[in-house]
């Protein structure tokens, strides 16, 4: 088990580059060009995850798929999200388009939080992978929230 944070240790082994893509895909059915795709959705993925880190619930809901948003409340959002861990920051390691209907992404990211420690020790600094699924409906990039 590790010891405490010390705040001049690094938080995690970075990778030598601090994005990496998957190669895009030559066409990925209704979708355009997969460079402006990726482009939109990034900027989506870091204001929702920006939201999230500042825990702006109003926020995070308006990234939620319409069909989220009709069927589950923002109270049921919040719900969702209690009590977990500080958010600090994400990096998108890579973005993965799929075909479909309707068209999605997965998007590998790096979390990088803060937790409380153990039988009273000092907050543990830690990062975990997440893979979000995203969905292109109507135009626009949505998050497609966990059941």
């Amino acid at each position: 088990m590790p010891g405490p944070f010390k705040p001049d240790t690094p938080l995690v082994n970075p990778p030598e580059s601090e994005e990496v893509s998957a190669p895009p895909a030559k066409k990925v059915e209704g979708l355009g060009n997969l460079e402006k795709e990726e482009q939109a959705l990034r900027a989506r993925v870091e204001a929702r995850w920006d939201a999230l880190i500042k825990v702006d619930m109003a926020k995070v809901y308006e990234f939620a798929t319409p069909t989220y948003r009709k069927a589950n409340s923002l109270n049921h959002l919040n719900n969702q999200y209690a009590a977990q861990v500080q958010r600090d920051s994400i990096r998108i390691d890579s973005v993965r388009f799929e075909e479909g209907t309707p068209p999605s992404a997965k998007v590998a990211l790096t979390l990088y939080f803060t937790t409380s420690g153990f039988g009273g020790s000092d907050p543990l600094k830690l990062d975990a992978p997440v893979t979000d699924t995203w969905v292109k409906v109507d135009g626009e990039w949505w998050y497609v929230e966990p059941r």
